[in-house]
């Protein structure tokens, strides 16, 4: 199965010359929707508690994985920052992957074989467990 295409929009941080130093990786974070939004900032906040969507951009695309009912890959892209169905919150900086353009390449390559969307789970295997192991290997 090959990897769906995102449109992406180039940024400064994709320069060659900000390669050398690694490519930037962000964590965006969004409330499900305005009625969680209201949730996360005041009640679940202070319970150290929240619900969330996540998606990690790399090179101008932002990766996330959703629910589905086949074994079709589960990861999906969108412009960084403008989900269709949820309401973007914040980002926040994760350092810079010292993997070069192939290695990239092949992680997503893996990511997108290994995620199936059947085996979403909305708590055990999710958009945010997708994010946190994307961003460990």
């Amino acid at each position: 199965e090959e990897k769906p295409e995102c449109a992406a929009e180039a940024s400064e941080d994709d320069a060659p010359e900000a390669l050398s130093e690694g490519i930037p990786l962000w964590l965006h974070v969004y409330d499900l929707n305005e009625t969680t939004g209201y949730l996360n900032n005041y009640g679940l906040k202070n319970a150290s508690l929240g619900l969330f969507h996540a998606g990690v951009e790399v090179w101008g695309q932002e990766y996330f994985f959703g629910w589905g009912e086949t074994e079709f890959s589960g990861i999906r892209c969108n412009r960084p920052r403008h989900h269709g169905i949820h309401s973007y919150r914040e980002s926040i900086f994760m350092g810079k992957c010292p993997l070069e353009e192939n290695g990239i390449d092949d992680l997503l390559d893996e990511v997108f074989q290994n995620w199936p969307e059947s085996s979403y789970h909305p708590i055990h295997n999710n958009c945010t467990t997708f994010a946190e192991k994307f961003l460990h290997q």
